[in-house]
């Protein structure tokens, strides 16, 4: 049985390095994300910093930043939200424990790591509220189209909120008073 490793193994990986550590074991990261996906996540990104600026509510980040949940599982999310009120959470080198807001923006490589595995960690420690960004999912004779799930943690298990596709506005219960259009997003 091979040994877990622990947050002191992960961080001696070089700075900037595409490594996660999930369960004790360090996980080299896919390739890069496609265009697609680094479009979608800036346009979140940006909607969502201005938001949380205009309303001093909190800091917005995004990846390769560090969340340290426990000394097995060390996670970088695509965009992640910190309440100004758990400000202090936000260390020198990483996030300590869980962001109010995670948001995963879905690539070919990273289906099952965030639907499931990343999901299932976010749960546990205590993230409110979970995206999922599906760019371009294509079902049954339709064209493709980019797909919102939102997910807000009640007691322990996330419960889906919402699911948006094509259009619609996104309301977040962490973020008050956000009203994202998915057209703003897609276009």
């Amino acid at each position: 049985m091979q040994q877990k490793l622990t947050y002191h193994d992960y961080s001696r990986t070089p700075e900037g390095s595409v490594y996660q550590l999930r369960n004790g074991n360090l996980v080299c990261e896919p390739d890069a994300p496609y265009i697609t996906h680094q479009r979608i996540s800036g346009k979140i990104e940006f909607f969502i910093r201005k938001f949380v600026m205009e309303s001093n509510c909190g800091e917005v980040f995004d990846t390769p930043t560090d969340v340290h949940f426990d000394d097995y599982n060390t996670i970088q999310p695509d965009i992640l939200y910190i309440s100004k009120e758990r400000l202090h959470i936000i260390k020198e080198k990483y996030i300590e424990g869980a962001p109010d807001l995670v948001i995963e923006i879905i690539s070919h490589t990273t289906l099952l790591i965030d639907t499931v595995e990343k999901k299932s960690l976010y749960e546990k420690f205590g993230v409110r509220e979970y995206w999922l960004v599906f760019p371009d999912k294509k079902t049954c004779g339709e064209p493709s189209r980019t797909i919102i799930e939102v997910y807000i943690l009640e007691h322990t298990k996330y419960r889906l909120a919402g699911t948006y596709e094509r259009s619609g506005i996104i309301v977040s219960s962490v973020l008050n008073g956000l009203n994202l259009d998915l057209k703003d997003i897609i276009k």
